[in-house]
């Protein structure tokens, strides 16, 4: 944990939310003012082209505690919420959205799940905000992602999450794995609890999530299970998969060779099965020898290395947390 007497950081990425800054801001200062709780939070704008830094700046000037990180240009919220951990000094670290969906009031409920032993806590939304469709395809989803991966939480994407900083500095996401965030630390061995929130109507501004998501965190999924279940070991993962193709051409080989030799066809009638065959045993090999490649390569670069370049522009009242 941080020896920081910051409380908590909350870390809020942002993309042409400047109708809901100001709104944000007050609501987030009642509740944690009213708490007694020392906080900071950190707005991330991911690339906005409208005027929501030009707001975060005159939040800043006005309190203190409300930070600000642009990045150089909007590459989603994993590189946003990386940037953000990376500063983050409180003993806690909490993310929500800035779209006013997300009641900060209910970052307590959260805040007293990790205060009883757990290491993060994320929000479960129960009911749907948008249309029906989408809410069941959410839900649809979220049971495919249990059943594949074992996890018993109803609502991985979330933005409601508290963690301790440790878990927070602990994770490496990218492209869109922030979906994954609970299944990554879960894989990490830490403990992961949800608690029911609150799901409100958005103020300002429209939303960017659209069905394509859906696909896109199909892919990701496939990423997930295989950074935590092969990461440290690829051959594990490519070895039957490259054992099961070579087995296979060999089984073709072998029975068309047989039925040539023994009289029964004719081996140039079965010139293209031997040739899948032969094409089955080379795929093998290869997909085999790629595992070990990846065996290789991750011990001599250490899979556990993670990379802190993140893309940030400028900050505000960040300046002294920069290398």
């Amino acid at each position: 944990m941080s020896h920081s007497n910051t409380d908590i950081s909350i870390v809020v990425p942002v993309y042409n939310e400047s109708g809901n800054i100001e709104p944000l801001v007050t609501a987030i200062t009642e509740r944690f003012d009213a708490s007694g709780m020392i906080f900071e939070v950190l707005f991330v704008d991911d690339g906005s082209r409208d005027n929501t830094f030009d707001a975060l700046r005159k939040v800043n000037e006005r309190d203190g505690r409300f930070k600000a990180i642009r990045l150089k240009r909007n590459f989603g919220k994993s590189e946003a919420y990386m940037a953000g951990f990376g500063l983050a000094v409180g003993e806690l670290v909490a993310t929500m959205d800035g779209d006013m969906q997300d009641d900060p009031s209910d970052l307590f409920k959260l805040i007293d799940e990790v205060k009883s032993g757990v290491d993060m806590a994320i929000g479960w939304k129960t009911t749907g905000k948008s249309s029906a469709t989408k809410f069941y395809l959410s839900r649809l989803f979220n049971r495919m992602i249990g059943f594949m991966t074992g996890s018993k939480l109803h609502d991985l994407n979330c933005p409601l999450r508290v963690m301790t900083n440790s878990v927070a500095k602990s994770l490496y996401i990218y492209a869109s794995l922030h979906r994954y965030i609970p299944i990554l630390a879960t894989s990490q061995g830490y403990w992961v609890s949800e608690v029911p929130v609150a799901n409100r109507e958005r103020l300002h501004g429209s939303s960017s999530y659209s069905y394509s998501k859906y696909f896109e965190s199909f892919f990701d999924l496939m990423t997930v299970l295989f950074v935590t279940s092969y990461r440290k070991r690829p051959l594990h993962f490519l070895g039957p998969i490259g054992m099961g193709s070579f087995l296979l051409g060999v089984w073709i080989d072998a029975y068309y060779t047989y039925l040539g030799l023994a009289g029964i066809d004719k081996m140039r009638n079965n010139i293209p099965s031997l040739l899948l065959g032969l094409a089955l045993i080379m795929i093998g090999v290869q997909i085999v020898l790629s595992g070990l490649v990846g065996e290789m390569i991750s011990r001599e670069l250490g899979v556990g290395q993670k990379h802190h370049e993140h893309s940030i522009r400028t900050t505000i009242g960040l300046d002294d947390r920069l290398p």
